[in-house]
């Protein structure tokens, strides 16, 4: 069992979701680490995975923006499926660096109805 499935079942908040969304790597030609670990979480926690669509097929990497530009790539970038409506949710991904892409899918998420949504990441690195 993956210790993050793990944290999620002890965890007061993320042990009441009903689903897990992922966060889209920054080009939706491949699959990234995130999304296969959120699919991995779905399934580990016996939870739908819903997958959140990207508006843009590519889209600069977040790590390599300034906050302005990470404002602008990911201001309505993201989609979540209406089947969260009413639903509590939790974000999977892998890593984290300043939060805005997984802040970007929760704003999706919240867009899309969803009655409560929180977060989880595997890693977070150290901004250089």
């Amino acid at each position: 069992d993956l210790l993050i499935c793990q944290v999620i079942g002890v965890h007061p908040v993320l042990g009441r979701a009903e689903l897990v969304l992922d966060v889209p790597g920054h080009d939706t030609e491949r699959v990234s680490f995130g999304s296969r670990l959120a699919a991995t979480v779905a399934v580990g926690r016996g939870l739908a995975m819903v997958r959140t669509r990207a508006r843009s097929a590519y889209r600069p990497e977040s790590k390599n923006l300034d906050r302005a530009g990470r404002a602008r790539a990911l201001t309505g970038q993201f989609l979540v499926p209406a089947e969260v409506q009413g639903r509590q949710v939790v974000i999977v991904d892998d890593v984290i660096w300043s939060g805005d892409s997984m802040s970007a899918v929760a704003q999706a998420a919240r867009e899309a109805g969803a009655a409560a949504v929180s977060g989880i990441c595997g890693a977070r690195t150290m901004k250089g």
